[in-house]
């Protein structure tokens, strides 16, 4: 493709971010536009719990300083979305009856929260949190309430939990499943993680549960649980999940599964047509299959990869290998990689060290309290190094040293 092409970008979070700014290393002078159906330039989702608790201004949460799109020459569509993709005219239809056209076209349109569905869901002080627009709004409600109620028990729902606790707000954890995070840990892991939450103070659990209704007249005032009980609320924030936002190709030719699917440069099964971040469906390193990873590092590397090739680049994706960081009850919590039922631990003034194995490689880690030590798993992990080539498992937790022993796998590699 020759420089100085036509290029669209339906979403605008760092997966389009990283997307302009490869794209712009290559064509200085195509025509950019991004397409967004918010009001705002980038921001990071991540931090919307921190904006929530006070801990962090409005201005703290944008990816890139205001000049950012003018610098690049780039054209923002803010308060608009995408509802169509025609690849056969290269033409994309907007809500507002728009039609688009593009040379290459990058999908990056984030995922969304699994829907409330229960008696209630229309109450006022029923929330989810995906959006800058959403924090703002259980922010604002927040204020001068007592208690609130956090349905699931996942990343999404352990961030919403501790910015309403540091509002002062009492927690209760619904979650349906036995233990809190229970597709990123074990049961040790999630034990200690309820035990230090409970220290902390102020928030409840409650497992093996569901919320059958909120109640109220205009606004929620309490919840009832499918065990009967029956638990003040005066605030909801639902976090079971994310759903893809890949309406926009049904009923084309771009395939998709849970998410759209990609291959390594990136580009879906429609040339020109590339996905990345949230709503991508691409290849995760230690599963060995394409899956979507709702994690800001691959959503990052995804769209500059993306971008460097819709301008003519060809850049592949290495795959991805998840990671979740986060607090949870003041202990500071990293998961890595694939949980397997064999798995080596340490125990030590206060923290837990695991590391999961399997096909005679380390294929996860849990890190609670101490993470020290966690990016050189993640590099293990990521470069496929076999057991037989590293010290043992064992060694790698007890030794501190993890520098050293990551600089001695290295000239082991060269040699």
């Amino acid at each position: 493709m020759e420089v100085g092409g036509l290029y669209l970008i339906i979403g605008n979070s760092i997966a389009a971010i990283s997307a302009v700014e490869a794209l712009r290393k290559i064509d200085p002078n195509g025509s950019i536009t991004i397409v967004t159906k918010e009001g705002e330039p980038a921001y990071s989702p991540v931090l919307t719990p921190n904006y929530i608790a006070g801990e962090l201004p409005l201005e703290r949460l944008y990816l890139r300083e205001k000049a950012f799109y003018r610098d690049r020459g780039v054209k923002v569509i803010y308060n608009d979305a995408a509802v169509k993709v025609y690849t056969d005219k290269k033409e994309v239809l907007l809500e507002s009856g728009a039609l688009l056209e593009y040379d290459r076209l990058l999908i990056a349109t984030g995922g969304r929260p699994r829907p409330a569905v229960f008696p209630g869901a229309a109450l006022r002080g029923v929330s989810v949190l995906r959006s800058l627009r959403d924090a703002a709004e259980i922010r604002r409600y927040a204020q001068g309430k007592k208690d609130a109620v956090i349905l699931g028990g996942g990343p999404i729902s352990m961030r919403s939990a501790w910015a309403l606790r540091k509002l002062g707000l009492r927690v209760s954890l619904i979650i349906s499943s036995s233990r809190l995070l229970s597709r990123l840990v074990d049961e040790e892991v999630a034990q200690l993680l309820e035990e230090a939450l409970l220290r902390e103070g102020g928030y409840r659990i409650y497992k093996n549960c569901d919320l059958l209704a909120a109640r109220g007249e205009e606004r929620v005032e309490r919840v009832e649980l499918n065990t009967g009980e029956s638990i003040p609320a005066q605030l909801i924030v639902v976090g079971k999940g994310v759903i893809a936002n890949k309406e926009l190709v049904e009923g084309t030719e771009i395939a998709a599964g849970k998410g759209i699917l990609t291959d390594d440069r990136m580009e879906t099964s429609s040339p020109g047509v590339y996905a990345a971040g949230d709503v991508a469906q691409a290849y995760d390193r230690v599963r060995k299959e394409n899956l979507v990873n709702a994690i800001w590092p691959a959503a990052f590397a995804q769209g500059k990869v993306a971008g460097s090739n819709m301008g003519g680049g060809n850049k592949t994706f290495a795959g991805t290998v998840p990671m979740n960081v986060l607090e949870v009850g003041g202990e500071a919590l990293a998961v890595i990689g694939v949980r397997t039922e064999e798995a080596v631990s340490l125990k030590a003034e206060g923290s837990l060290k695991k590391i999961y194995l399997g096909d005679n490689r380390i294929t996860g880690a849990a890190f609670l309290g101490n993470l020290q030590g966690i990016g050189l798993l993640h590099t293990l992990i990521r470069n496929e190094v076999t057991l037989d080539r590293l010290p043992s498992p064992e060694r790698l937790l007890e030794n501190p040293e993890y520098c050293r022993l990551l600089g001695g796998y290295r000239r082991r590699e060269a040699g």
